[in-house]
């Protein structure tokens, strides 16, 4: 139609951190090392998040970390009596021979 000017030809569903950057606490994005870009529906509501595979993975390895740190706080605080491990090895070992 003429008279109608064309919109800017950026890619649709596209938007960078800046826009959504409140969605993640800065120290997440810090400590996993993080440069998360987010693919928006029209209402520019976020739907998705690409990260590289190298985030993806540092990602991983903090959840397996904070996975550790929370069975440890969770052991901590059962307050259950500690059994040494060479105690646990030898019950395991004497259980195994016939």
């Amino acid at each position: 139609m003429p008279g109608r000017r064309k919109q800017k030809t950026e890619p649709r569903g596209y938007n960078a951190l800046s826009r959504h950057s409140s969605m993640f606490p800065r120290d997440v994005l810090a400590v996993a090392a993080v440069n998360p870009r987010f693919l928006v529906d029209a209402r520019q509501t976020p739907i998705d998040v690409v990260v590289t595979i190298e985030e993806w993975r540092s990602i991983v390895e903090e959840l397996e970390e904070l996975e550790d740190i929370r069975a440890y706080d969770a052991a901590v605080a059962e307050k259950q009596k500690s059994t040494p491990l060479e105690r646990v090895a030898a019950e395991i070992r004497e259980r195994r021979e016939p």
